[in-house]
């Protein structure tokens, strides 16, 4: 049950993106009563830190706003303009599923306006009767995209050899590539056929074991063999690119993971992995784990 309100998970439309958001701090805040201003996830780090009394760096710079004042019971409560997305592809396009938010109005796809005071299930597009809400919500995707746009050909790396982590853990569902295996039904069927890169930054330079599996390590079941409920796949060779390494080892009958050992220099850098069976189709390994050896 959404309430009334349109669309469903992973909609541009509220019902696939708002949500309940309960805060409770007994003795300090008052409860029992609703805050009706509009809010987002960006303003959980600010309002923890205000909260806390803590002390923000000059360097950081929050999108969002501490939620303090209106927890407070403050009626001054500046208006102001939010933005979801919900892209689900390897970079961002311009307009795709997006809404721009105010506390009043929701421009959907930059075409369709809502009236949330009127309208709450938004059912009636009444951008033709608000032209000018229509521009200022528009400027205001543009210029959120003219300042972030710049970085959308980033990745956010993942971390391996720090001191702080003995073994990454890497799965699947953080592939850069087209398709992604990213729940149990595509690891336990073997579907689709797919593989990725992982972006990782390595921390220390040094020899690293990298152990290619397609079960995770608290199954350890082997890489050809089926679980309940899973599919069998007969894989030979298992590849390992990373860096300027590219190393292929046979696979062991009844072996659960394919190991291989390699020198690796502190930096960015991108994983890739191949199973590949007798006829020549490969997928990624769906779990690799990776240390770095004393």
């Amino acid at each position: 049950d959404r309430a009334g309100m349109r669309g469903q998970k992973g909609s541009e439309y509220d019902g696939g993106h708002r949500v309940p958001f309960f805060i409770r701090w007994p003795g300090k805040l008052a409860g029992g009563r609703d805050v009706p201003r509009i809010t987002a996830h960006i303003d959980v780090l600010p309002t923890l830190v205000d909260l806390c009394g803590l002390k923000i760096p000059e360097k950081v710079k929050f999108d969002g706003a501490s939620l303090v004042p209106l927890l407070a019971g403050k009626r001054d409560w500046p208006d102001r303009t939010l933005l979801v997305h919900s892209q689900r592809i390897e970079h961002p396009e311009k307009w795709r599923k997006c809404a721009v938010m105010t506390d009043r109005w929701r421009l959907i796809n930059g075409r369709e306006l809502y009236d949330m005071s009127a309208d709450p299930g938004q059912k009636h597009n009444v951008a033709d009767e608000h032209p000018a809400v229509v521009e200022k919500l528009r400027k205001a995707y543009e210029d959120w995209w003219t300042d972030l746009s710049g970085r959308f050909d980033e990745y956010c790396e993942t971390v391996i050899g720090s001191e702080r982590e003995a073994l990454s853990w890497l799965t699947s569902h953080d592939w850069h590539g087209r398709q992604v295996p990213w729940d149990q039904y595509h690891i336990r069927n073997g579907k689709p056929i797919a593989n990725g890169f992982w972006a990782l930054e390595v921390a220390r330079s040094g020899k690293y074991e990298v152990a290619l599996r397609r079960w995770p390590l608290e199954v350890d079941e082997p890489i050809n063999g089926a679980i309940p409920g899973g599919k069998a796949i007969s894989v030979t060779k298992a590849r390992l690119k990373v860096a300027d390494v590219d190393v292929t080892q046979p696979v062991p009958k009844d072996a659960s993971a394919v190991t291989f050992r390699v020198k690796l220099n502190a930096g960015k850098t991108r994983l890739q992995t191949w199973l590949t069976d007798e006829k020549g189709e490969s997928r990624g390994a769906y779990y690799v784990y990776a240390k770095r050896l004393p």
